[in-house]
């Protein structure tokens, strides 16, 4: 068996270091493995699979105590798998955030993406909205559960699903690619009041767009978006979204991580976000039918 324990430190790997919810992610996850004796090394696969492949390698190469990984376009077949079943065939301590792979017994931390979207699409409801864009990411399976929160949505609503659309993206694409769809779909269905957006990142870029169109929001359109980033309620409007319990998610990570390198039992967890309501998402207006 490989010695993964012969150095004090324990692996990161995210699909985007820089993106707005790690930070407070890895801040958790250290306030807890630096009380321990560990420190951190932290790899960023940019959500690309051949980089994914050589950070796992890098980190293997280190030896290190333990791995706490977001896996890499989740949504999409990945060829690196035969390195995550070294991993568990090695008995290295293992945690996958996010998301996770069938076939694998890592413990995961994972939050309800698709029960908190088909809540935030039904409050849009509740709001009077039934024509809704819908924009998703689906190389992550975030996204796609997320997208499919908002059909289950419909579905249990009762509101016919010929009243949604959505555009498709993934990670690498441009965002005037995405863009575009998403103002070809608006001028040919200009009953919809409403968009939801797969995270505030892309949401306050959508509501930038927008209003350089000439668009006011949330009264010509209303957005939200998922995570609660910190700078969603500092942008005009005060954006509506969902919480993502980062700081919280990365406390439990390092403490899960810590406990598996001492042969302690764990236990997967799930997060249930609740909706933010703040003032991107009002009464819909007469344009609806």
């Amino acid at each position: 068996m490989v010695d993964s324990r012969k150095n004090k430190i324990i692996g990161v790997i995210s699909t985007h270091m820089a993106d707005y919810i790690f930070p407070s992610i890895i801040s958790g996850i250290d306030s807890v493995v630096t009380d321990q004796g560990y420190s951190l090394i932290v790899g960023n696969t940019l959500n690309n699979h051949d980089r994914e492949r050589q950070t796992l390698l890098n980190m293997l190469d280190l030896k290190i105590a333990g791995l706490i990984i977001e896996p890499t376009q989740s949504a999409l077949p990945n060829s690196n798998l035969d390195l995550y079943r070294q991993l568990q065939n090695y008995h290295i301590p293992t945690i996958l955030f996010h998301s996770t792979y069938p076939g694998f017994s890592f413990p995961t931390l994972l939050t309800k993406d698709l029960e908190a979207e088909k809540e935030l699409t039904k409050y849009l409801f509740k709001l009077g909205h039934s024509n809704i864009l819908g924009i998703f990411q689906i190389n992550d399976q975030q996204g796609v559960n997320r997208m499919s929160g908002m059909v289950q949505a419909y579905q249990e609503e009762n509101i016919p699903i010929t009243k949604s659309n959505i555009v498709m993206y993934q990670s690498n694409d441009a965002f005037t690619d995405i863009v575009n769809k998403a103002d070809t779909i608006l001028k040919a269905n200009p009953h919809i009041t409403a968009i939801a957006c797969y995270n505030d990142e892309l949401a306050t870029r959508i509501i930038s767009h927008l209003q350089s169109q000439g668009l006011q929001v949330p009264h010509d359109i209303s957005v939200v978006g998922f995570d609660n980033y910190e700078m969603a309620q500092l942008i005009t409007p005060k954006l509506t979204t969902v919480n993502h319990p980062k700081r919280q998610l990365g406390e439990d990570a390092g403490e899960m991580i810590i406990d598996m390198i001492n042969d302690k039992s764990v236990t997967s967890k799930f997060y249930t976000p609740q909706i933010i309501k703040r003032d991107s998402a009002i009464l819909v207006r007469s344009k609806e039918n």
